[in-house]
């Protein structure tokens, strides 16, 4: 278990300061989670005001864990009782609301300051095209075929693969809005099912075939 704060307060910039930032110092924890400003690990962060919805922060953590870890949005106030805040997987691509609910992924052991964003929008700076988010796309499965369902954009690519990354299945030069399987035909296991949309965002979601 560990917290990091992240507070938006008058007289604070983006860059470090000792006023407002405060450094992750190692304590034996099995795993840390921080901020990142340049080269340092931030426990405490302060960004200036006012407010931009458009800021984005850099979010690092290290582990000794092989196996599930759970982000969790523990606490807000302030200007966050109306605001939305997203977690952005770099890894797939999803934004996660951490307001509607915890985030778990798994993860082997190591440091990775390069995983994880915060963002208060999933719009692009400048761009229209909506941005597919987790809730977004659904994967239902059904006698081992799957169904896959996206209302924010055109599934234009499904990639299927098991967890040591091998290819299963893949249907690309699609448009449309759900796609079901009819020749999946794999062994009950955990599979990755990525789906790639027509304004180029590419999110992978697990499930079970059974």
């Amino acid at each position: 278990y560990n917290q990091m704060l992240v507070g938006y307060v008058q007289g604070a910039t983006n860059d470090f300061d000792s006023l407002y930032d405060g450094k992750t110092l190692p304590a034996g924890n099995p795993v840390s989670i921080y901020t990142t400003v340049g080269t340092d690990n931030l426990s405490i962060q302060g960004r200036t005001l006012p407010f931009d919805a458009r800021d984005v922060v850099p979010v690092g953590y290290t582990t000794t864990i092989n196996g599930e870890l759970t982000i969790t949005l523990d606490n807000y106030d302030g200007l966050f009782d109306e605001q939305d805040v997203y977690l952005l997987d770099k890894f797939t691509g999803i934004y996660h609301d951490l307001k509607a609910g915890n985030f778990t992924f798994t993860t082997t052991s190591g440091t990775f300051n390069n995983r994880f964003e915060l963002h208060y929008t999933t719009t692009a700076l400048g761009i229209d095209t909506p941005t597919v988010v987790d809730k977004d796309i659904k994967v239902i499965t059904n006698n081992r075929e799957l169904t896959v369902l996206c209302a924010a954009a055109s599934i234009t690519k499904v990639e299927v693969f098991d967890i040591l990354g091998k290819l299963l299945f893949t249907q690309n030069n699609l448009n449309t809005h759900e796609l079901q399987t009819t020749t999946l035909n794999i062994a009950p296991q955990m599979i990755l099912v990525k789906v790639t949309t027509d304004n180029g965002q590419t999110i992978t979601k697990k499930t079970l075939i059974q």
